[in-house]
């Protein structure tokens, strides 16, 4: 038991720092400087949910995980409220239906259940490191082509922070919406590919958000870039005057 802990803890620790990796990768944070917070909020984090699990039921204990994770990123990584609520909500949202996606997978290729898929514990530490794998590949990937959407630049802005307050309700609902589907999955197996299918749903919102809100801020950096070309011309055409 105390072994299984243990294993269970470690892997843990593993899901949440790729996760929160790629996420702050794609929220352009610097994650070289905060490694060492990344990896202190991974490990509470995870120390908390495979013990909570133990006591509480699934939904309870992770809408408590959550809680917890949010304050100890507010906390450690000095975040804003909204953009916490936007990084934890995601993460778990991206975790989840990827790790949903990946079980299902397996149950397709071989010829166990989804039950059985689940409570397995080579299948659960298998899925863990191909999702850290994928995270890390994703997470360098998105640094690499700069895909990804900054929360703090033209944060005390009036449009920044609406579009902050917008991505940040979504994902909480996201979040709620994915804890209360993943819990109903767990208790029962009967509603397997409808359940799926909520899961793949919200992750597909996700995906437009992020898209919507990038290509703002791409039209209002263009905006700018525009007005600072015009009061350039401007300026040049005055001095030529004056000249």
């Amino acid at each position: 038991m105390i072994v299984q802990l243990v294993i269970g803890i470690l892997f843990s620790i593993i899901e949440e720092a790729t996760t929160l990796i790629f996420f702050l990768c794609l929220f352009r944070y610097e994650v070289k400087e905060k490694i060492k917070e990344v990896i202190l909020v991974s490990v509470l984090v995870a120390i908390f949910s495979r013990i909570i699990r133990m006591y509480l039921d699934l939904s309870y204990a992770v809408l408590l995980t959550m809680v917890v994770f949010y304050a100890l990123f507010i906390l450690i990584f000095r975040s804003r409220l909204l953009n916490g609520i936007i990084i934890i909500s995601m993460a778990y949202i991206a975790n989840m239906v990827i790790t949903t996606i990946d079980y299902f997978i397996v149950t397709l290729m071989t010829d166990h259940l989804f039950s059985e898929v689940v409570s397995q514990i080579l299948y659960q530490i298998s899925i863990i490191l191909a999702n850290a794998l994928l995270m890390l590949g994703a997470a360098w990937l998105v640094h690499k082509k700069q895909w990804g959407v900054s929360l703090v630049q033209d944060s005390f802005s009036k449009v920044g922070r609406q579009i902050n307050i917008l991505i940040a309700c979504y994902s909480l609902v996201g979040m709620i919406i994915v804890v209360q589907t993943v819990t109903t999955l767990e208790v029962s197996y009967d509603n397997l590919y409808y359940n799926i299918w909520i899961i793949l749903s919200m992750f597909s919102l996700f995906l437009l958000m992020f898209l919507l809100v990038r290509n703002i801020q791409v039209m209002q950096k263009q905006m700018k870039m525009e007005e600072e070309r015009l009061y350039l011309e401007n300026l040049h055409s005055y001095t030529e005057e004056i000249k």
